[in-house]
C-alpha cells in the first residue's frame, strides 16, 4: 500500500485529530517520508521567496507585491505534497483527502488580505 492510498477511514480514527505535527509519529509507514517533505518545504519556500512572498509560521510576508501567472507542472502526489504545505494541512490527510484527476490544473493564489501578510488560497481544483 502507497502511503498516499492509506484509507483515509484509518486516519480519521486518530484522537486527538492529526495534525502536522503528530502525524509523524502517529501514522505507520509515513515518518519514512518525512525528510522528503522537509526538503520539498524548504525548497518550496525559496521559490516562493524568489516571487515575493517570504514564509513566516505558515503565512508569507509579502516582500515585495507580484502580480505575475507562475505556472507548475507536476505530477499529482507532487501536487497535493505541495499543497499540504503550502496550505499548513497534514500531509497525511491531504493524500487521503484530495485526488488530483491527470491533467488537471489546480489555482492557487497567494491573497493579500493586510498590506504585510498572504496566504495561499486554492481557487479551482
Amino acid at each position: 500500500l502507497a502511503l498516499w492510498d492509506i484509507p483515509g477511514e484509518t486516519l480519521r480514527e486518530f484522537k486527538p485529530d492529526l495534525t502536522r505535527t503528530s502525524q509523524w509519529e502517529e501514522v505507520p509507514d509515513i515518518g519514512a517520508a518525512k525528510e522528503l517533505y522537509q526538503a520539498l518545504c524548504a525548497e518550496s519556500d525559496k521559490f516562493i521567496a524568489r516571487h515575493g512572498y517570504v514564509r513566516e509560521e505558515g503565512k508569507y510576508r509579502v516582500v515585495e507585491r507580484n502580480r505575475d501567472t507562475v505556472v507548475v507542472f507536476c505530477h499529482g502526489g507532487f501536487g497535493l505534497t505541495w499543497l499540504s504545505h503550502l496550505l499548513q494541512l497534514p500531509l497525511a490527510l491531504v493524500w487521503s483527502g484530495f485526488w488530483l484527476a491527470p491533467s488537471s490544473v489546480t489555482t492557487v493564489v497567494f491573497d493579500e488580505r493586510s498590506v504585510d501578510f498572504a496566504t495561499p488560497r486554492v481557487l479551482a481544483w
